[in-house]
């Protein structure tokens, strides 16, 4: 279990992980909106949301590379705020239990966020930078490299692990999987943790389902699911139910491309 402390920035409230509690640290991300347009901040991100990594200093001459995402909110989203638990909230909250359940994912430092009239303005959610790793897309994007075959199968067992945890990451794409290689062995985070549910039991069809946004190449699509459901003769049900919610998702990305619902949305302010 993680031991927090309660952290308040003004009008930004919010907690801190007890082992970054040090006034020098606390002072610089009391002022994350400064921290992100600093110079040597790099910017990983800069759509509705925003994601930095910046190094600051810990204590004494120590210092630490952090990633600060600011999560702003309007129209629906900002809406939402006054009856749930915000993205911040749920990104910490998530942080915490995966940590927790010994689920890899960049630890969480400290979230706080601005609340005006009940609903919530905008928040930042800082976790420890994470070295060395990519998103597992470009590595599909490479998959003629010999040791797809090794990748799928560990990223098989590892995606396993968490549902039987009762972690369900509801946006499981290739980019909230990050990936790490180190002789031969690979190590997988999750990430974008604001979209993850935690169940007591997930059943197989929900696991199989919780699968398809996966980029993983079509010529290794039944070699996966096989690893995953760890047979060698894997069952035609299976088979055609993956590939069935694979389609169906496809062509809702097609039919929001081609009605430009996210400008749309964008443009009414529902997101």
């Amino acid at each position: 279990m993680q031991h927090i402390t309660s952290v308040s920035f003004g009008e930004y409230k919010g907690f801190i992980n007890s082992k970054y509690n040090f006034p020098s640290f606390l002072r610089q991300i009391s002022d994350c909106n400064s921290l992100l347009e600093k110079p040597e901040c790099q910017i990983l991100l800069n759509s509705r949301n925003k994601i930095g990594a910046i190094k600051i200093k810990l204590n004494g001459e120590n210092y630490k590379e952090i990633l600060i995402k600011k999560f702003s909110f309007s129209g629906l989203n900002k809406l939402k705020t006054f009856f749930l638990p915000s993205k911040t909230i749920k990104s910490w909250e998530s942080a915490n239990k995966l940590i927790d359940l010994n689920i890899p994912t960049p630890f969480p430092i400290a979230f706080f966020e601005k609340r005006r009239k009940g609903f919530t303005k905008d928040g930042f959610f800082i976790t420890e930078k994470l070295n060395h790793v990519q998103e597992i897309r470009y590595i599909f994007m490479n998959y003629k490299s010999i040791y797809i075959e090794k990748l799928l199968s560990s990223l098989a067992d590892f995606l396993k692990h968490c549902h039987n945890k009762g972690v369900l990451h509801c946006d499981l794409s290739d980019g909230n999987v990050l990936v790490s290689k180190k002789n031969d062995n690979f190590n997988f985070y999750l990430v974008d943790v604001n979209r993850i549910k935690f169940r007591k039991k997930i059943g197989i069809l929900k696991r199989i389902r919780n699968l398809i946004r996966l980029g993983v190449p079509p010529s290794h699509q039944k070699f996966f699911l096989m690893e995953y459901i760890g047979k060698d003769d894997l069952p035609i049900f299976y088979w055609i139910w993956y590939k069935f919610n694979k389609f169906l998702y496809w062509e809702k990305i097609q039919i929001k491309k081609k009605l430009g619902l996210k400008k749309l949305a964008k443009l009414l302010r529902i997101q």
